[in-house]
């Protein structure tokens, strides 16, 4: 009898099972492996299906960098037929297409335009061409952060608007409070403001809102399309300097006023009717921030 008849049985059932489990070894080490692949491939699939999520915006409508047709087509033509259908009596359609600077346009009309009009050619004939409004929303892109454009161009804004408008309401007024800026129009070819009390009446109330306190105004002015496109530079800046001035009569400090010109190339609505520009020559008020 061995001194250590346990140990023995133990190393002999130990041989035993390594040579039944031995050959299949690589199989289960495989199976194994596969497994944590699996799992960290679909960690990975989810992970991806994150950052993919994370790249496109929140709302169905929206376009690449310098395109002025949407990434969905289909979206454009859903909302045509969907303004086709809510048209009533006495409302006119507004449409709006907004665009950066620093996107480019087609020599007729900037891409902000393309946007509007790609909408308006789908609804076609179904909406009467009359109460139709085709406008462009020039963007600052130096209040817009770096996220206003995606790795693949995609821009994280909305870029298309549509509102229905009274129709006796269509034209637009000599002074005109938006929300971050404020429109002051002019004649044709002139730097004196349109006659109108409304107009006064703002100019005085900023007056007396800026007086004295640390705001600051940006005074920006735009022409239409005629003319050569330094002289309609110039013209801008004369309807900017028009208003600067009325500010200084009403004591205004000259320091708290900026002036500066656009010209001809931020275009609101289009220049090839005589309305479209009306509303293109203008100086656009805006009140920044106190410093």
């Amino acid at each position: 009898m061995p001194k250590y008849p346990y140990a023995i049985w133990l190393l002999a059932f130990i041989g035993v099972g390594w040579l039944w489990i031995g050959p299949f070894q690589s199989d289960i080490n495989n199976a194994i492996s596969g497994g944590n692949e699996m799992d960290a491939l679909e960690a990975q699939n989810d992970t991806n299906e994150e950052v993919d999520a994370a790249k496109l915006p929140d709302f169905p409508l929206y376009y690449v960098f310098d395109n002025a047709s949407p990434e969905d087509e289909k979206v454009l033509q859903d909302l045509a037929e969907e303004l086709v259908v809510n048209l009533t009596e006495g409302k006119a359609l507004e449409i709006i297409g907004s665009y950066f600077a620093d996107e480019s346009g087609s020599s007729d009309e900037n891409i902000g335009l393309a946007r509007a009009s790609k909408l308006s050619a789908l609804i076609g004939d179904r909406i009467p061409s009359d109460l139709i409004i085709v406008r462009a929303n020039p963007l600052d892109a130096s209040k817009e952060s770096d996220s206003r454009i995606n790795s693949n161009k995609i821009i994280m804004v909305e870029m298309l608007a549509t509102n229905w408008l009274d129709v006796e309401k269509t034209e637009k007024e000599s002074v005109e409070e938006l929300a971050d800026k404020v429109v002051i129009r002019f004649p044709y070819n002139s730097t004196e403001k349109i006659e109108d009390p409304a107009v006064d009446e703002y100019l005085e109330k900023l007056s007396s809102r800026i007086i004295g306190s640390s705001e600051r105004i940006s005074l920006i002015g735009h022409t239409d399309s005629k003319g050569p496109e330094d002289s309609n530079m110039n013209l801008g800046k004369n309807r900017a300097l028009a208003i600067f001035n009325i500010l200084v009569s009403k004591g205004v400090s000259k320091d708290q006023v900026d002036v500066s010109s656009m010209g001809e190339s931020l275009p609101v609505a289009s220049n090839n009717s005589e309305s479209g520009m009306n509303e293109n020559r203008r100086v656009e008020l805006k009140i920044l921030e106190q410093q």
